[in-house]
């Protein structure tokens, strides 16, 4: 594969311009394109204002995100904090392709997942690389499972 870079003074400042070129459209061709077309940029860390402190931290040490009332508890690989925001301002502010909504509140990162196993009426349950599980319910089990095996 060969990759070049060529300045393009036309394009706005947030622009980016990607052409592919092969001899033949094929498997490689298309998993590149999917790729490219998935991608969007996720800064490595992460300001989030708590009660009187502000918390710094990389994305992909989030385990899972659980919002209960008013509240979002971002569960860490190494701590635990409350913030006072929505889950769509959450998936607004961390844009990334790691995080997945598996319930009505609840981010889950797909990194940490071990396995995923069948539960109650439908609903799947995933057990996490830090023991905890998590209920994927059935509305999310669809959109996980094309995640993964992707």
């Amino acid at each position: 594969m060969d990759i070049q870079f060529i300045k393009n003074e036309e394009l706005n400042e947030d622009e980016i311009k990607v052409m592919i070129q092969s001899l033949h459209y094929d498997d490689k061709v298309n998993y590149l394109k999917k790729y490219l077309e998935e991608f969007s940029y996720n800064p490595v860390k992460i300001l989030i204002d708590t009660k009187g402190r502000t918390e710094k931290f990389k994305v992909k040490t989030i385990v899972y995100i659980e919002v209960l009332g008013d509240y979002s508890t971002f569960h860490l690989l190494n701590n635990q904090f409350s913030v006072r925001k929505s889950l769509a301002q959450l998936i607004d502010l961390l844009d990334s392709n790691q995080l997945i909504q598996v319930s009505r509140n609840t981010l889950l990162n797909i990194e940490s997942i071990v396995h995923i196993e069948s539960s109650f009426s439908g609903n799947m349950k995933a057990v996490l690389a830090t023991g905890d599980t998590i209920i994927v319910s059935r509305k999310y089990w669809k959109k996980l499972k094309e995640v993964l095996y992707d």
